[in-house]
C-alpha cells in the first residue's frame, strides 16, 4: 500500500508544479513552475487540470458490457474474435474482471482520482488568498469526492436495500495519509457519507450565493448539479413513495435552475453525415457531428456536468446492441437511428458485411452504440443531465399512480427525440411505470442501466433476470453455444474488486 500512495505522490507532485492563475475559476489554467502550494489560486488550478479533460478515465465502463443493454452474440464474435476480454466481461466472468480488466480501468479511475481531491479539500484549510474562492473550491471538491464515491459504491458494492445494508460497501477515502487505515464498513456509511458531502456542498453554495449555471463552464461543479446528482441518489436509495417524491423534488430543484433539452431534429451537433469506408468504399456509416470533437459533452447543452467515462484505447470499435434494447425503439425515433443504427462498427470490423450476406445473420450485428467520442473511441455520459431529471420527475409521478403527469413529462422529452413531423408517434405513450422504465432505458442507454437494474431487483415483481448467450469457451469458437444467466440476487451485482487492490486495502472480495 505505501509503494503505491508514492507512485500517487510523485505523480501528484508533477501536476502541483504549476504557478496561479489571475482570474481563477473564468480562466483555463495554462502556466507552469515549480511553486508550493500557499494560495488559493494554485488549488483552482488544480481543480482545472482536474475537471478540464470532463473525464473519469475508464471508470464504470465494465457495467456497459455487464448489464442487459449490450450483447457480443456468438455470430458477432466470430468476426469481432478483438471483443475476447468484453465478451467475458458480459457473461459475467469473476477472472476477468478481477484480474485482467479492472485493474487498470474501472477501479483505479475513480479510486486514484480521490487521493486529488483530498488534497484540495485539505489545502483549502492552509492556503492564503479570497476566502469566496476557497470556500467555493471547497464545495466542488466536496462534490467531486461523493460523485466517486457513488459510481464506485454501484459498481463494488451491493445495493443499499439488500440486508438493509448491512453488506460491505467501500468505505470512503477522506484523506491523503498513506498509513491511514481504510475500514471497508457496509453500504450504508459508505452511502451516508456520499449525502454528507453532498449536504455541505450544497450549503456552501447557498452561503456564497452561488445558485446560477453556466452551460459554458459546467465542467465546474454548480448548485444545480449538486441537486442532479442527489436527485439520482436519491432515486437509487427509495423504498417508498416518500423516497421517491423526495428524489423528484431535487431532480426538480434542478430543472428550476436550468431546463434546457437538445433539439435532436435541429441542433448542428446532432446531424449526420454519411462517411465512406477506406477498406469497404460501398459502405458507409453514419456520423454525428457531435463525435467529431475529441472532447465534445461539454458542448451538449443538457449537461449539468459533462464527465464522461470512455472506452479503453485498445477498445476503439463500438458496442454491440442487445436485440431487447434494440427493441425498445420506434423506428422513427431519432436516438435509434443517430446512435444506433449508423454502421459503426463497419468501421473497425471489416469482415462483418460480408460475414452478414453469407451467413444470412441478422443485421443488428451491424450495430453499435455510439453517441459522445473521446480518443478517437466512443464516450457516455455519466454526469446528470436534465433529461435524467425529467424522467426522475416522470418516474416518481407513475410510481404514485398518477400517469397523466407521468406522460406529460416524458411526452415533453420525446418532443426533441422525434422529428416534428413525427411528433404523434412522439406523443403516443402512456404514464404508467412501464413506459417510464423504456424511456428511462432509450434515453439513458447504457450509462445508467447497471443502476436501474440493482434497484429494480430490489423490489419485489420489478427483477430482471438476464440472460445472454455464448460459447462455452470464449476462446475457441468452435465450442458449444450456451446460455449465461445473471439472477436479481446475483452477489456479482457487487463487481469484483481488482485483486491487487484488494490485497492492499486488506479487504474481503466479493462475490458469491
Amino acid at each position: 500500500m505505501k509503494t503505491k500512495f508514492i507512485k500517487l505522490g510523485v505523480a501528484l507532485m508533477l501536476i502541483l508544479s504549476a504557478s496561479s492563475c489571475s482570474k481563477f475559476l473564468n480562466e483555463n489554467p495554462n502556466k507552469s513552475g515549480n511553486d508550493i502550494i500557499t494560495e488559493v489560486s494554485q488549488i483552482d488550478l488544480l481543480l482545472n487540470d482536474f475537471t478540464l479533460t470532463k473525464s473519469g478515465g475508464q471508470i464504470w465502463f465494465s457495467t456497459f458490457f455487464a448489464s442487459d443493454d449490450c450483447e457480443i452474440r456468438p455470430n458477432l464474435y466470430k468476426v469481432f474474435t478483438g471483443a475476447a476480454e468484453r465478451v467475458t466481461l458480459g457473461i459475467w466472468d469473476k477472472q476477468t474482471y478481477s484480474q485482467t480488466y479492472s485493474p487498470g480501468y474501472d477501479w483505479a479511475s475513480g479510486w486514484d482520482k480521490l487521493f486529488t481531491i483530498n488534497t484540495i479539500l485539505e489545502y483549502c484549510d492552509k492556503v492564503t488568498g479570497d476566502k469566496k474562492m476557497i470556500e467555493q473550491l471547497k464545495a466542488e471538491a466536496l462534490f467531486y469526492r461523493a460523485f466517486y464515491h457513488s459510481l464506485l459504491m454501484v459498481q463494488y458494492a451491493l445495493h443499499p436495500n439488500v440486508d438493509g445494508g448491512a453488506t460491505p460497501g467501500i468505505g470512503y477515502r477522506d484523506n491523503t495519509n498513506p498509513k491511514a487505515p481504510l475500514e471497508r464498513k457496509d453500504v450504508n456509511y459508505t452511502l451516508s457519507r456520499i449525502i454528507q458531502d453532498l449536504d455541505e456542498s450544497e450549503k456552501i453554495l447557498k452561503d456564497l450565493g452561488i445558485t446560477n449555471f453556466d452551460i459554458k463552464r459546467n465542467w465546474r461543479v454548480s448548485l444545480a448539479t449538486v441537486y442532479s446528482l442527489r436527485a439520482r441518489i436519491e432515486l437509487y436509495i427509495a423504498k417508498n413513495q416518500a423516497d421517491y417524491n423526495k428524489a423528484a423534488d431535487y431532480a426538480q430543484k434542478a430543472l428550476a435552475i436550468y431546463d434546457v433539452l437538445v433539439n435532436y431534429e435541429t441542433d448542428p451537433l446532432l446531424q449526420t453525415t454519411d462517411q465512406p469506408l477506406a477498406n469497404k468504399p460501398t459502405k458507409k456509416w453514419k456520423r454525428l457531428q457531435l463525435t467529431l470533437d475529441a472532447n465534445n459533452t461539454g458542448n451538449f447543452a443538457e449537461c449539468y456536468f459533462p464527465f464522461t467515462t470512455f472506452k479503453p484505447s485498445a477498445y476503439i470499435d463500438g458496442i454491440p446492441v442487445s436485440k431487447n434494447f434494440y427493441d425498445t425503439f420506434e423506428e422513427n425515433d431519432l436516438r435509434r437511428q443517430k446512435f444506433i443504427d449508423n454502421n459503426y462498427l463497419y468501421v473497425t470490423v471489416p469482415a462483418i458485411p460480408e460475414f452478414l450476406v453469407q451467413n444470412g445473420l441478422d443485421t443488428l450485428d451491424s450495430k453499435s452504440y455510439y453517441k459522445f467520442n473521446y480518443s478517437s473511441g466512443s464516450a457516455f455520459l455519466l454526469g446528470p443531465s436534465t433529461s435524467e431529471m425529467i424522467l426522475i420527475k416522470a418516474e416518481a409521478l407513475a410510481r404514485a399512480n398518477n400517469p397523466a403527469a407521468a406522460s406529460a413529462e416524458l411526452k415533453k422529452l420525446r418532443a426533441k427525440r422525434f422529428n416534428a413531423a413525427d411528433i404523434a408517434i412522439a406523443n403516443n405513450i402512456g404514464g404508467t411505470l412501464s413506459d417510464v422504465k423504456k424511456e428511462r432505458r432509450r434515453e439513458l442507454a447504457f450509462s445508467l442501466r447497471w443502476y436501474d437494474l440493482k434497484r429494480y431487483n430490489q423490489i419485489p415483481g420489478e427483477e430482471v433476470t438476464i440472460t445472454k448467450k455464448g460459447l462455452s469457451d470464449t476462446y475457441n469458437l468452435t465450442s458449444p453455444v450456451v446460455t449465461y444467466t445473471l439472477s436479481p440476487s446475483s452477489k456479482f451485482y457487487a463487481m469484483p474488486i481488482p485483486e491487487m487492490e484488494r490485497q492492499l486495502l486488506g479487504w474481503e472480495q466479493n462475490g458469491d
